[in-house]
């Protein structure tokens, strides 16, 4: 999901967007902001935290915090507000997924030879560490851990000690927070900005993982209702879209982001622009949307074996490793979009049904509850939704055929 179309309506202030790239990612924050001074401190407060975020949790920082975990695997370790925070959501999802997401990937993932940043691995022939010797062919910039071995899924567990702020990692063990660090990092801006900066309305946006908030609800849109005619409106989330006119593609904080907002940025109780409209990509035909989400507010996340692509061993490898193999998944699921409430929910379901594949994904998916839909594209190049009917046509449009799959019907926003 790569485009976001912006809403209709004029505010008091006009929208301004600020882009730029962080974790290896086109980054794009959209909100209502004044002149000069008020967008200068945007793009400060905004930059910070992801710089603050990449710096933290990069595998391939020698000095980041989580270089330094991996590196003390088998003793305590205190950790950072921000680090625990992560690490307990970390065990939340995994047990949730039933270790279909699992952060004890690493080796797999430098098996597979992504021991560099993607900016630097795409396009690229690489030979994994298991071919050509442990280091021999890591980048300068990668920090390899010592020695990391697959565990069991047994004993794939973080032991935590949320009082002292303190976690182990099992002797020998090494984690990877990619799959769930970027959507928290959204869900975190999103929610700063829009309760501490009083955004009325915004959009935070990370590689296709973004939160929305501010905007009337497709379903109520697409009935003429008023908002917040049929209850209030859920917490944002994020996913993956970028506001503005015609398709283009486009709690605290651990760390400080500046000072709360006056009155000016307080939500109005007035009528609310259309929603944001999200491009869903085109699996197969990139720079092409295959169809379009509306949101007024809530998250939205796309994964997929499509794009992280690189060559190793003679083989095509892809960056979504199943957990059970510890190798490049080989579901029937190409890519996922999944839209909710969560940013992080979103992430880790998109992930979880691309590894698991359409039976096994949508099956755990129903089991759990989760307030989450999801299009699902096989590489058959089948379409199936999984959600509330009423959802097609009205929150997720100009799709082709799809195969439904009802789910337990929720306020899906």
């Amino acid at each position: 999901m790569n485009n976001v179309l912006p809403p209709s309506a004029a505010a008091e202030r006009p929208p301004f967007t600020l882009r730029f790239r962080a974790m290896n990612t086109a980054i794009s924050c959209t909100l209502p902001c004044g002149g000069g001074e008020e967008r200068e401190r945007l793009t400060r407060d905004a930059t910070s935290w992801f710089r603050y975020v990449e710096e933290r949790f990069s595998r391939f920082r020698p000095a980041s915090e989580l270089v330094r975990l991996n590196e003390r695997a088998g003793a305590d370790c205190l950790v950072s507000a921000a680090m625990l925070e992560v690490l307990r959501l970390a065990e939340v999802y995994r047990k949730l997924t039933n270790g279909a997401f699992d952060p004890f990937i690493l080796p797999a993932l430098e098996r597979s030879g992504y021991d560099r940043s993607f900016d630097e691995l795409a396009g690229r022939e690489v030979r994994a560490p298991a071919e050509s010797g442990r280091g021999a062919s890591a980048h300068p910039a990668y920090v390899p851990v010592n020695a990391p071995v697959n565990l069991p899924p047994s004993l794939r567990t973080i032991e935590i000690q949320p009082d002292m702020r303190a976690v182990r990692l099992p002797r020998g063990a090494s984690i990877d927070l990619g799959g769930i660090v970027k959507s928290w990092a959204v869900k975190r801006l999103a929610d700063w900005l829009r309760r501490t900066r009083g955004a009325a309305y915004g959009i935070v946006n990370a590689g296709g993982d973004l939160a929305v908030w501010g905007r009337e609800a497709a379903a109520a849109a697409s009935r003429g209702e008023r908002p917040g005619a049929a209850g209030a409106a859920p917490e944002p989330g994020g996913a993956s879209a970028s506001a503005a006119a015609p398709s283009a593609h486009g709690g605290a904080l651990a760390a400080p982001l500046g000072q709360p907002a006056d009155a000016r940025g307080a939500e109005a109780a007035v009528r609310r622009p259309s929603p944001w409209r999200i491009g869903i990509e085109h699996p197969w035909e990139p720079g092409r949307d295959i169809g379009q989400l509306l949101l007024g507010e809530g998250a939205s996340a796309t994964s997929g074996t499509l794009g992280r692509r690189w060559t190793a061993a003679g083989g095509d490898r892809h960056h979504l490793i199943d957990p059970a193999a510890m190798a490049p998944s080989d579901s029937d699921v190409a890519q996922c979009t999944a839209s909710g409430d969560d940013p992080v929910a979103c992430e880790i379901w998109a992930k979880t049904l691309c590894i698991l594949g359409t039976e096994a994904g949508l099956g755990l998916l129903a089991r759990t509850g989760a307030p989450v839909e999801a299009l699902l594209f096989t590489r058959g190049r089948e379409l199936v939704f999984y959600g509330d009917p009423a959802s097609l046509g009205t929150r997720w449009t100009g799709l082709p055929a799809v195969r439904l799959v009802p789910a337990v019907k929720r306020n899906f926003t």
